[in-house]
């Protein structure tokens, strides 16, 4: 199993030593199993300008997370894999004994809907009932999959969803959210109890218990008010 991450900037270098992602990892797993994929957003400018235009706001999620992400697992990983996001996100045990779907692809479950309109996607292209009802939303900054299977997702969206060439995706997660939807295949599937994965963003801190958290904590939205579970349950510290 590998943890995989992506970063992009106008740098040559990215210190991933620095995020919560590699500090928390390292804690309880092997570092030679944290691979870090860095763009340097100089040497894309051609398909950044594309990109852009193509799929307006957060088009470089779109780029730096799906589109060339794909050719560098299908060159580079075996393994099974869980991608993270880096800077908000932290792993809280060992991974060795979590194992991915043998035909699916396990997202993160969150209780936010984003994108928040699905209006140009079509009848066949939104949320049930069900699914607005209990809160069972897509995030996209975590997921685990055996590698042949996020290939062979990564080569679906690229073909089949980019190609709509929607701006309202909003970034990846839309991407995502569309396949998901769909039920092309591979599936997705999100992990409805958080047995795995737990995005943060509307959730009430008080509902949980540090002993009781899951191996992966997303604080996606902290910028937007919500609370820092890494923060204020201390996971990176080393004290207990």
């Amino acid at each position: 199993m590998k943890i995989l991450t992506t970063t992009w900037s106008y740098d040559k270098d990215f210190d991933i030593k620095s995020t919560t992602l590699w500090q928390s990892f390292i804690k309880n797993n092997n570092p030679e199993n944290f691979i870090h994929v860095h763009y340097n957003r100089n040497q894309f400018t051609t398909l950044e300008k594309e990109f852009k235009q193509r799929f307006g706001f957060q088009y470089e999620y779109i780029l730096y997370k799906i589109f060339l992400l794909k050719d560098f697992i299908k060159n580079n990983i075996d393994d099974d894999i869980i991608f993270c996001d880096a800077n908000d996100t932290a792993c809280l045990s060992c991974i060795d004994n979590i194992k991915p779907k043998e035909t699916d692809v396990i997202f993160s479950r969150e209780i936010n809907q984003y994108p928040s309109s699905l209006g140009d996607w079509g009848d066949n292209v939104q949320w049930s009932i069900n699914e607005i009802n209990n809160r069972l939303f897509l995030n996209a900054g975590l997921l685990i999959s055996t590698s042949s299977n996020y290939i062979k997702l990564l080569t679906s969206v690229v073909d089949n969803i980019l190609a709509k060439d929607l701006k309202s995706f909003g970034g990846d997660q839309g991407v995502y959210t569309y396949h998901y939807l769909l039920k092309n295949t591979p599936e997705i599937i999100l992990d409805e109890n958080n047995n795995i994965f737990l995005s943060t963003f509307n959730r009430d801190i008080a509902h949980f218990k540090k002993e009781e958290l899951p191996c992966f904590i997303h604080d996606n939205g902290f910028d937007h008010g919500s609370p820092r579970f890494i923060e204020n349950f201390n996971l990176i510290s080393n004290e207990q």
